[in-house]
C-alpha cells in the first residue's frame, strides 16, 4: 500500500535547484515561471550560477623577419612579390582558336579532349592566361604542330 503524503502548507511540494552558466538564465529562469503556473505557485525555485567556462587562449603570432631570421629562410619559388606576370601572347591566342574552330570544336569540346575547364580554353582565347608548357604539349599533339610554350 503506497504511503500517503502529509500535505504541508509551510513547504513547497517541489524543490528545483539548478546550477546553470550566466548566459542560460534567462531561459530557464522563463520556463521555470511557466512551470510554476502549471503547479498553481507551488514549486520553489533556486538558481545558483556557475562561471562560464574560460575561453580558449590565441596562439601567439610568428615573429616578425629581420634581417638574420630572412637570412634563414629558403629562397621563394615564383615571381617576386609585386612583380606582373607577363602578358599572354595574341598570336598564339588566335591560333589556338583558328586551330579549334577549323577542327569543328567547341570550347567545350577542345576543352574535353585537352582534360581541362572550358574557362581555360576561354582564358587562354582571350589573352587573359598564358599558355602553359604542358598545354602546349597536349595541343601539339592534339593538331600535330609545334607551339610556343
Amino acid at each position: 500500500m503506497p504511503k500517503q503524503l502529509k500535505k504541508q502548507t509551510a513547504e513547497p511540494l517541489v524543490e528545483i535547484s539548478l546550477k546553470i552558466s550566466k548566459s542560460k538564465l534567462p531561459v530557464v529562469s522563463d520556463i521555470l515561471k511557466a512551470v510554476m503556473a502549471l503547479a498553481g505557485g507551488k514549486v520553489e525555485t533556486k538558481l545558483e550560477t556557475k562561471p562560464e567556462p574560460k575561453k580558449a587562449q590565441k596562439k601567439p603570432r610568428a615573429a616578425k623577419m629581420n634581417k638574420k631570421t630572412a637570412a634563414a629562410q629558403p629562397a621563394r619559388r615564383g615571381r617576386p612579390p609585386g612583380a606582373k606576370k607577363p602578358p599572354a601572347s595574341p598570336e598564339t591566342a588566335a591560333l589556338i582558336r583558328d586551330l579549334r574552330t577549323k577542327a569543328g570544336l567547341s570550347q567545350k569540346g577542345l576543352a574535353v579532349k585537352l582534360k581541362v575547364g572550358q574557362n581555360q580554353i576561354s582564358l587562354l582565347e582571350t589573352c587573359k592566361q598564358n599558355l602553359t608548357p604542358a598545354l602546349a604539349k597536349k595541343l601539339g599533339r592534339l593538331f600535330n604542330i609545334s607551339l610556343p610554350s
